[in-house]
């Protein structure tokens, strides 16, 4: 590795502040500096930011995390079928590609994972069984399907009951070998319902039409991305097997040095700047919300995320020097393209740890589903993670779509985010623990600020682990670097990998 990314000493530009005029306070670990002898601590009132810091944590939280249950036959929003047209598309990709006919029990074995859960995406399964395996077969399965439904005591609603009796006549018109008609509001409601499924259904084996060769190749060209991605996933990982054991080694071997120090004197004022953020960002995405602005509004979105960072404008106004500032939140550009390069390889190393993160959203999901009363969802209920920025995969141009979702990901959350999570939030509490010893301040800095960083995104409960771990190797990070710039890569680069998965169900 470089010696750019691993210097042999501590680099603390400017930014050693143990001695002051209020040496009382101070913390007995780092040495004196003199560049930093201006400094002296500011007062504020940090309980009351953190008052309003945990009561803003909690209302978010509460608005995610517990909202009334879906009713069993509650209609899916669409960026819940992500799982049904990841499985659709590569089943009928892979029939595409294979030089052999995909056999029944093959076709069975692949569709099963999606013939649970809510009710459209049972008709998901009903459409692909009707495509793999045959129209006799698909109304089998729909009068199973109603068999349960009338058994758990629930009904369809009035949408459902329009799919199912569209999916009948498609299904038996199949069957009698005849090609499906349906009236064009029939047509558009259901490929308006069940994306990308509506249009398989609609010109399924017996219409030969031109449109159902486009959806095949589109398929099958939705598939290779997918292997590509998954090849690129793989060697990532692999790859950050070695880089992890070869930073884990230099941690161990004392031979990784911090570029963040344990107290900047300004803690009192950074709370209140990150209390202040998260207040303007609360009430400006009320507003857009209670305006009517709906899907992936870009001019809202930058609205929402650029416009709180003005609260940075109050430190200077209590008295910390711009330098000061910028040092201590790691926004001082020194050599960005080194930067970069540190946070793509500690992002590579940190990608078998985000296993861990996995697992723990994995027991989350399995908790609830013992937790969770049979009575509200049952065996119709939602049963996967969902994000209102995948609603808009579904609909408007493509390209636009996805250039609009890749720099709101990868562009403004990593820079709005970091700069207040691994900036402000986690210079704040590295002040606030800087009595403890440096590896428990650092350890609580980054648990805490990643814990919050995690409860207010939109994912729910199932999120907080994996984001949780995430966050913590965010800030792991910008302790290592003391810039932002390594960290914001992370961040740009998890979002840009996550987002491209995206992409297959666009094309």
């Amino acid at each position: 590795m470089s010696n750019e990314l691993f210097p042999s000493d501590d680099y603390s530009p400017r930014l050693s502040l143990d001695q002051g005029p209020d040496k009382s306070q101070e913390s007995p670990r780092s040495p004196a500096d003199p560049y930093l002898d201006h400094r002296k601590r500011i007062r504020g009132l940090p309980w009351l930011a953190w008052i309003v810091v945990i009561g803003l944590t909690i209302f978010v939280m509460s608005s995610h995390f517990f909202a009334e249950p879906p009713e069993p036959t509650a209609e899916l929003s669409k960026s819940e079928l992500l799982q049904a047209v990841y499985v659709g598309k590569l089943a009928v990709g892979i029939s595409e590609i294979s030089p052999e006919p995909m056999s029944t029990s093959d076709a069975q074995q692949m569709l099963q994972g999606i013939d649970v859960g809510p009710i459209e995406q049972r008709f998901c399964y009903l459409i692909l069984t009707n495509e793999l395996i045959g129209p006799e077969e698909a109304l089998k399965r729909l009068a199973e399907l109603k068999t349960k439904v009338a058994r758990a005591d629930i009904s369809f609603n009035k949408n459902q009951e329009r799919e199912i009796d569209i999916l009948e006549d498609i299904f038996t018109q199949s069957k009698d070998e005849q090609v499906p008609q349906l009236s064009e509001s029939d047509r558009v409601f259901l490929e308006d319902k069940l994306p990308w499924y509506g249009e398989l259904a609609v010109n399924s084996k017996i219409t030969k039409s031109e449109q159902r060769k486009a959806i095949f190749q589109r398929a099958k060209t939705s598939t290779i991305f997918l292997f590509g991605l998954l090849v690129l996933f793989v060697g990532m990982f692999l790859t950050g097997i070695v880089l992890f054991f070869i930073f884990l080694a230099k941690v161990l071997g004392g031979r990784l040095k911090y570029r963040v120090v344990d107290d900047s004197r300004y803690g009192a004022v950074y709370i209140e700047t990150y209390a202040i953020w998260f207040s303007l960002f609360v009430a400006i995405s009320i507003a857009i919300v209670a305006s009517g602005t709906n899907g992936l509004n870009l001019g809202s979105t930058t609205l929402m995320m650029l416009l709180p960072l003005s609260a940075l404008i109050w430190p200077i106004l209590r008295g910390v020097a711009l330098t000061d500032m910028l040092d201590d939140l790691g926004l001082r550009l020194r050599n960005p393209f080194v930067e970069i390069l540190a946070g793509i390889v500690a992002y590579m190393a940190m990608l078998p740890v985000m296993l861990l993160g996995v697992l723990g959203s994995v027991v989350v999901f399995l908790l609830m589903g013992v937790l969770s009363p049979a009575t509200t969802t049952g065996e119709f209920g939602p049963n996967g993670i969902s994000h209102p920025i995948v609603e808009n995969a579904f609909s408007g141009n493509p390209l636009q779509t996805i250039l609009t979702i890749f720099f709101i990901a990868s562009v403004l959350a990593p820079l709005t985010e970091e700069i207040m999570f691994r900036g402000v939030l986690y210079r704040t509490l590295r002040d606030g623990s800087r009595r403890s010893s440096r590896v428990a301040s650092v350890v609580f800095a980054a648990f805490t600020s990643s814990l919050i960083f995690a409860a207010i995104h939109p994912q729910g409960l199932i999120g907080i682990p994996i984001l949780t771990v995430l966050a913590c190797g965010f800030c792991l990070v910008r302790q290592w670097r003391g810039s932002l710039v390594a960290p914001i890569t992370m961040h740009a680069l998890h979002n840009g990998l996550t987002m491209s998965m995206l992409i297959p169900m666009m094309i």
